[in-house]
């Protein structure tokens, strides 16, 4: 089978979940020896146009993409500094001027990501025309506005179009920066659709999708080469990209949390992963007194060697889809301490393989993870759950299989 995944955003560029999943899912499949192909943004100029990696021929695109990277670079340099001016002379904090600054940052930009958006839809449009065999599927990681922009590339070609659904609510709204936002908001319920959990594909159907066209289906998880041991170290792990904000990543509640954690001088450290800019949280632990106990590592290679030392992993998160994270952290055997929010509840059930917290509630956070910190007999008997749990419903190579039995259905349809 032929398949291309179309994503903006792809490796070596910043990897979220998204991103993340498509890759090794690719792999999984170029092992089965399926064809892949991947159209992506040409977000960084020094990446080829074209290149073959782990099997997967990447094509990039979008002339004018790399100025959208570079003028966000400029907008970055002059809110430093403003907000510098503005937090000495009229005491405006960093994660005040923060809310001025998205919205400040759409408008300005919205002329250019409009642009090239609009190339990187010429460019692929003019592959797939090129193209002497076209694709059997097109599939999206990330439904958004692509997912109608392929209903639309697709149309005429008989090319069936798969998006996977992780976030609630599912078919945000298409902005003002994207080109033909109208066409694109009418369309991309025609796609086929996956979710990953029944209160997505339940979303779907109230959106307007065909049943028959919703196929349920989790992220996939690469399961470590061994089992994991138990473990007794003082390490606390989170991980999250910094650039996706804490309206949905919850930073604020993670280091209140912590900030109660650290008081209490139990000898444990928070190491941090994840790319995006962490400065003003950074400050913002330094001001709580807690940054001695917290160590911020951004974007990491080597997750495994973090994973393999935790004794615990925490995302309290406000907005999620279904956590790539989380699943390894618990195919590690770590018991998880989460948020109550569909996403998480999906995949943790409270008191089985890990803690579930209501969501902003700092206090109760920092409690679940003083228990498993000093229960070890419990982090145990959770952090096996939650590898047995992985193993039986998440191993990338069965959500593999079954994601080729979707494939076949949605060709057949």
């Amino acid at each position: 089978m032929n398949i291309v995944f179309l994503i903006w955003n792809y490796w070596p560029c910043i990897e979220g979940g998204s991103e993340r999943q498509a890759r090794q899912i690719s792999m999984e499949l170029v092992k089965r020896g399926h064809t892949c192909t991947v159209w992506t943004a040409w977000i960084n100029a020094n990446l080829p146009k074209k290149e073959i990696k782990d099997g997967c021929t990447i094509l990039r695109f979008g002339r004018w993409v790399p100025w959208q990277g570079r003028l966000r670079q400029v907008l970055e340099r002059f809110h430093h500094f403003f907000c510098r001016i503005l937090s000495k002379y009229f005491s405006i904090t960093e994660r005040q001027y923060s809310y001025f600054q998205k919205h400040f940052d759409f408008w300005i930009l919205l002329p250019v990501v409009y642009v090239t958006r609009r190339s990187f839809m010429k460019e692929v449009r003019g592959e797939l025309d090129r193209t002497v065999s076209p694709p059997n599927i097109i599939h999206l990681h990330e439904p958004s506005w692509l997912g109608g922009f392929a209903v639309l590339l697709a149309a005429g070609k008989n090319v069936p179009v798969l998006c996977q659904e992780a976030t609630n609510p599912v078919l945000p709204v298409v902005g003002y920066d994207v080109p033909f936002r109208k066409r694109i908001e009418r369309v991309r319920k025609d796609a086929h659709f996956i979710a990953m959990a029944p209160y997505l594909a339940a979303d779907l159907y109230a959106k307007g999708v065909l049943k028959e066209r919703v196929h349920l289906l989790p992220n996939g998880v690469k399961m470590p080469l061994r089992r994991p041991l138990q473990r007794n170290s003082s390490l606390v792990l989170y991980v999250g990209n910094f650039s996706q904000g804490t309206h949905w990543k919850a930073f604020d509640v993670l280091f209140d949390a912590w900030k109660i954690i650290h008081d209490r001088n139990l000898g444990l450290r928070l190491v941090v992963l994840g790319g995006g800019n962490r400065t003003a949280w950074e400050k913002y632990v330094d001001g709580l007194g807690c940054a001695g106990s917290i160590d911020f590592m951004g974007r990491v290679n080597n997750l495994e060697e973090y994973y393999a030392e935790a004794s615990v992993f925490v995302l309290p998160s406000r907005v999620e889809g279904m956590s790539n994270a989380l699943l390894e952290a618990q195919s590690w055997g770590i018991p998880c301490v989460v948020s109550d929010i569909p996403a998480n509840t999906s995949v943790v059930d409270n008191g089985i393989n890990g803690f579930v917290v209501p969501v902003n509630d700092y206090e109760k956070l920092a409690l679940a993870i003083i228990k498993l910190h000093q229960e070890p007999t419990l982090r145990k008997v959770m952090g096996s759950f939650a590898y047995k749990r992985m193993k039986d419903k998440y191993s990338l190579g069965g959500v593999t299989d079954r994601l080729v039995d979707i494939y076949n259905k949605v060709c057949e349809y």
